[in-house]
């Protein structure tokens, strides 16, 4: 293989397991948007607008009043000053209606970094879903068949934390609240009492922390 196409493959092929990293099937997904029989919000509020550092990977949240975005900036070193610094991709998930991956690439004078730009929608209000109930709003993302992912955020002064909802602990206890043993992953159908039976018994238990800048 040509050095300068070998080295572009090394370096999609490390962009496409970020992709699968984050697009994998989610364990749990519910039938309508959740909690049910609750008010949608008709954007996303005031207070949890802004720009947010991960405390995790380093990657940056960007909030406003209708998308929630995701925003990686790194820096790859390469022996090649042949890559093409104007390659630019767009990849429409098949399994979201929401989110859409963007790369860009650039590079130093040299040839010798290439600064990549990768960039996720989480969540846009054109086509999801936000609830707010007992204090916590629920972003509510919609697939393309219908069922939604549900994440739980709240604000703690500059600190925002998203919580998703684990395949194991989590799963268990849905499935012991719907009386629903089917195997991950899986749709369920709650009603009102038991989604708040849920968060009670301490759903969405993996949490990120992102701290506002």
């Amino acid at each position: 293989m040509h050095q300068k196409l070998k080295n572009q493959f090394i370096l999609f092929a490390g962009l496409l397991a970020t992709i699968s990293m984050v697009s994998c099937e989610p364990a749990v997904t519910f039938s309508e948007p959740q909690p049910i029989d609750t008010k949608n919000i008709s954007s996303i509020p005031s207070k949890m607008r802004g720009t947010y550092i991960s405390q995790h990977d380093s990657s940056t949240l960007i909030i406003s009043s209708t998308i929630i975005r995701r925003v990686f900036d790194l820096n790859v070193v390469s022996d090649n000053n042949k890559f093409d610094s104007t390659s630019t991709i767009t990849i429409n998930r098949g399994d979201s209606t929401t989110r859409t991956h963007h790369f860009s690439f650039s590079k130093d004078k040299k040839g010798s970094t290439i600064a990549v730009h990768y960039s996720d929608t989480l969540f846009n209000m054109d086509t999801d879903i936000l609830k707010r109930y007992k204090g916590y709003y629920f972003l509510n993302s919609k697939r393309t068949n219908g069922t939604w992912v549900v994440n739980k955020a709240n604000t703690q002064r500059k600190k925002l934390i998203i919580s998703s909802i684990s395949k194991e602990e989590d799963f268990r206890n849905l499935q012991e609240i719907t009386k629903d043993s089917s195997a991950a992953p899986h749709t369920f159908s709650t009603s009102k009492q038991e989604f708040k039976q849920f968060i009670k018994k301490g759903g969405f238990e993996k949490d990120e922390i992102f701290v506002k800048i």
